[in-house]
């Protein structure tokens, strides 16, 4: 039976794929077990959801509801056997995938979801046995759980832990006097703890299930409700994924009940029997779990030893049994069965919340080590004596050296990019170079422009910039705008409006600061996104049509599979680490890198001025985006022509701030965010760009497409590249087919003959990473002569079996909502605590401290805003218009780019597309030997001479 953790898994896919989208199609089936004895009929419920919104999604103990825009709102109990399916989700917990598990209408479905966007969600309750229950229940949503049969149960453990506290447990436990297994089974107690939660409770607090409650000492209380805690906080947070389970729990090991020749033993040895408890299986570790007090029967620790004992009696109506090995208990195969094999220490949990913090030179945690070596060693040397060379063999030891006053060593951006001795971003170098400090510093540095606004919206300048004036220019991401609004309860949009107010307002920057600077023009990346996805299915067409990599100037087109480059994490990685997969890097910019490019070239061209003269500041979701800006490729000698060669380079976008990092900026200068009013800018904070169809497509909100859950929280390249081949290919569909977790993806494009066109991929986080580049190594060749290559015909990803046409590779798991540099929790209840918002009953926002899982539930919600932003009937006209089909898409945006070769004088390819390179570590190596030399020691190294 599902229980508390893998019903919260349900809740997640719920409120990631359902809430926010409107039911188009409901289809339930006659069952009058499933909804009759819910009080309720499939006719009624299927009118009640039948064109109506799911607008919300919530959990209680083993119960789970759906509210939506209008009452009713809908209670679902899985039962022994129900489940929800989510088509190309995966959302089941452990089961082996099954040949059934693919057809759709799935068997034994009781009601079908069919949501009303394109690409559409389809999600299905199915139930075997009958035993789940579908009612409707007729309230307030938020009062849904003062009404049967909430009400009726005990509180949530993680949820309720204001009400689940240790003085509410011991009256509970005092106040009963039945076997403490039972009583955690009854839901009437607490909500959610089922069989296998409840012997790991107890296996963890060192008491023995048949042991009566109201006997057990204060003590062991405590240690049960740190138990429950632990076990329900644990596995809710790994959203019941076993394989992230700590290898010490029980669950671990006690599968192998009725399986010859697998005794059940923990790895220390301890033996694991099993006895019946409450007409339940019960797994017990005799030596852990010894009785301190009376049972319902006494029976010895010595007895429970040998589990091949025969049953013995207790009474008429219940049986206490130390089960046989060979026999089964069909109630414990209803509910769990043998978990898969985890292969390695997940830490995917650990990797969250790391990459969930700003980081500091005194906590420097990167998903891979840092190396032993760095470039700029700190140590003391003996000088060169100039005195005389008479004693030129000298030795001087290091205790006889002199102290001296070291200057402070220092690391700069440069030194880090170019070093391959570590792989971490250096994210302490980073933020004390690109920080929100620096844009107020700017900011107060730099005079306006003295740019004028004509009375058509035009804008120009009235005269020669001086040196210190600046024009100043921002980028904003949507991931961003989706983590703002999941912390003040906003739509996407209005996050947007909100951070348009605070960089280019009156309210916002304009109204502190030495000149009253704001930003002339804030761009939304996902405009340029467009641009890059519409290039990179270019890009993988041609790539499809080529056999081998061709030279387009200096730009070499890559080789098939082709890997995404938009993740910069992911770039410094592969440069220092895998240089074997640089052939395979798309060509093309980052929506960062390209918005860079794009406001420097055009307004350093319409306005006459220097790029220097323009400051471009990218807000964005991820630390490592400071790395991707301080890249020496992405500097205006790319793409000037030489026009300014006497000069020194000028980085495309000059400072990279995060999420949490406008929230110190808004801070800094004493503005409160929620205060700013939530709608555009007026006409005279937000004047035209210069050129009247760069304008058009940067602010007029048809160039975007919206997106759906389909396409990934990290801007759809993949999905992407798959709808424009499909596009191509009338009658085909696309085939999904979950990894080995759930940030392995993997896409096949199928004719109408079910033949294959394209394969692709989604590979996140840096563990699928290394899996990913390590099937994509070149066979190693033999130091034999005449010897072939170890193990391939071929090189590269052929040889591995990877028949991709193209992979998009994101460092963070789950993506680009879930960058590093994020709003977390605590940021968001510290903001809302500021507004004195304490009526919320959302418990993600009043909790004190935040647990593993209410930490998944905001990540949650940044995806749901993500997924949801909304825009105003004008231009939902616009877009539907515009959008038409994503040959229309493409053609606008091939349009654009010849205007903006055009219009800046500069090749495309020059403007698009970047270059990427080994990274080779100079540490320990002697800078003033000859090649010769080098050569003549590895030949020494390898057993070789000369």
């Amino acid at each position: 039976m599902p229980e508390l953790a893998e019903v919260a898994r349900i809740v997640h896919f719920i409120r990631k794929h359902l809430v926010g989208k409107t039911l188009a199609n409901v289809q339930a089936q006659n069952d009058d077990i499933v909804y009759g004895k819910a009080g309720t009929s499939a006719a009624e419920f299927q009118k009640t959801m039948q064109g109506n919104k799911i607008v919300g999604a919530g959990q209680q103990g083993k119960y789970f509801w759906i509210t939506m825009s209008k009452p009713p709102h809908v209670v679902m109990h899985f039962g022994m056997t129900g489940w929800m399916k989510i088509k190309n989700a995966d959302t089941y917990y452990y089961r082996t995938t099954n040949a059934d598990d693919k057809d759709w209408p799935p068997k034994y479905w009781k009601f079908l979801l069919e949501t009303d966007e394109t690409p559409k969600t389809e999600a299905a309750f199915v139930d075997p046995r009958r035993l789940a229950r579908v009612r409707l229940v007729d309230c307030p949503a938020d009062d849904i759980r003062q009404y049967t049969p909430l009400k009726e149960n005990g509180p949530d453990p993680v949820t309720d832990k204001d009400i689940l506290t240790i003085e509410w447990l011991q009256d509970k436990i005092k106040s009963k006097k039945v076997p403490i297994k039972a009583l955690l089974l009854d839901q009437a107690n607490i909500s959610g703890i089922g069989n296998w939660m409840g012997d790991e409770i107890l296996y963890h607090a060192k008491i023995h299930p048949e042991q009566y409650s109201n006997t057990l000492t204060d003590e062991q209380i405590k240690q049960l409700h740190t138990s429950i805690d632990y076990v329900c906080t644990t596995s809710v947070g790994v959203l019941a994924d076993s394989e992230q389970f700590p290898e010490e729990w029980l669950f671990k090991h006690r599968w192998s009940k009725g399986k010859k020749n697998q005794p059940s033993v923990l790895p220390n040895g301890n033996k694991i029997v099993f006895l019946t408890v409450g007409g339940r299986t019960s797994a017990v570790v005799p030596s852990v779990q010894r009785k301190t007090g009376p049972v319902a029967k006494e029976i010895s620790d010595e007895d429970l030893e040998d589990v091949k004992e025969k049953k013995v009696a207790v009474n008429s109506k219940r049986k206490r049994t130390a089960v046989k090995e060979e026999d089964d208990d069909d109630d414990d195969k209803d509910e769990v069965v043998a978990p898969k094999r985890a292969a390695s220490r997940r830490a995917v949990l650990q990797q969250t919340v790391t990459m969930s913090a700003i980081l500091s030179a005194d906590d420097l945690n990167d998903f891979i080590s840092p190396g032993l070596a760095c470039i700029k060693p700190v140590e003391t040397l003996p000088q060169k004596s100039t005195a005389s060379a008479e004693n030129a063999y000298e030795v001087t030891t290091e205790d006889k050296v002199q102290p001296e006053n070291q200057a402070p060593t220092q690391i700069s951006l440069t030194d880090c990019l170019a070093c391959s001795g570590c792989v971490t971003s250096a994210e302490a170098v980073l933020i004390s170079l690109q920080s929100h400090a620096e844009v107020l510093n700017t900011l107060d540095a730099h005079r306006p422009a003295p740019l004028i606004v004509a009375q058509d919206g035009n804008i120009s300048v009235s005269r020669k910039i001086e040196p210190d004036e600046r024009i100043f220019v921002a980028s904003v991401s949507p991931q961003v705008r989706a983590s703002l609004a999941a912390t003040y309860g906003i739509s996407e949009r209005k996050a947007g409006f909100m951070i348009d107010q605070l960089l280019s307002g009156p309210q916002g920057l304009r109204a502190g600061g030495k000149h009253g600077n704001g930003f002339t023009w804030v761009i939304d990346t996902d405009v340029l996104r467009q641009m890059v996805l519409t290039l990179t299915a270019q890009e993988v067409t041609e790539a499809l049509h080529t056999s081998s990599s061709s030279q387009n100037g200096k730009y070499t087109s890559p080789k098939k599979p082709i890997l995404s480059s938009a993740c910069p994490g992911w770039i410094c990685y592969a440069e220092k680490t895998h240089p074997h997969v640089l052939p395979h890097l798309s060509r093309l910019k980052s929506p960062q890198a390209l918005s860079g490019t794009f406001v420097k070239s055009i307004l350093s061209r319409t306005l006459g001025i220097a790029p220097s003269q323009i400051w471009h500041l990218a807000v964005m979701p991820c630390f490592d985006k400071k790395l991707e800006a301080s890249r020496e490729e992405l500097t205006n000698a790319a793409w000037s022509n030489g026009s300014n060669a006497s000069q020194s380079p000028v980085r495309d976008v000059d400072c990279v701030i995060t999420s949490r990092e406008l929230l110190m900026l808004a801070s800094s200068r004493n503005i409160s965010l929620p205060s700013l009013p939530l709608k555009s800018l007026a006409p005279t904070y937000s004047p035209r760009f210069p050129d009247s169809t760069i304008d058009s497509f940067l602010f007029s909100h048809t160039s975007t497409s919206k997106q759906s859950s389909a396409y990934g929280s990290s801007g759809g390249y993949l999905y992407y590249v798959l709808l424009s081949h499909q596009e191509k290919h009338p009658g085909s569909r696309i085939a999904v087919q979950r990894g080995r977790n759930s940030d392995v993806i993997e896409y096949s494009l199928m004719s109408d003959s079910d033949e294959t066109i394209m394969k692709a991929a989604r590979y996140y986080g840096f563990r699928n990473i290394q899996n990913l580049v390590r099937k994509m190594k070149p066979a190693r060749a033999s130091r034999l002569p005449g010897a072939n290559r170890r193990g391939a015909t071929g090189s590269g990803a052929s040889s591995s079996g990877l028949d991709y046409a193209f992979v998009e590779v994101m460092a963070c798991p789950g993506g680009c909502t879930n960058g590093g540099g994020q709003i977390r929790l605590d940021d968001a209840r510290e903001a809302n605590a500021s507004l004195h918002t304490t009526t919320s009953k959302d418990p993600t926002i009043t909790t004190q401290k935040h647990t593993t899982y209410e930490q998944r539930e905001w990540l949650s919600r940044v995806d749901e805003a993500y997924f949801s932003a909304e825009s105003d009937s004008e231009d939902q006209a616009k877009a539907a218009a515009a959008d038409s089909s994503l040959q229309d898409t493409e053609n606008r945006m091939q349009n654009i780019l010849q205007h903006w070769t055009n219009l800046t004088g500069v090749q495309l390819e020059d403007l698009v597309y970047t270059t990427f390179r080994k990274v080779e570590s100079d540490v320990g190596k002697d800078k003033n030997v000859n090649d010769t030399t080098r050569v003549a020691e590895l030949a020494g190294k390898i057993g070789g001479g000369w």
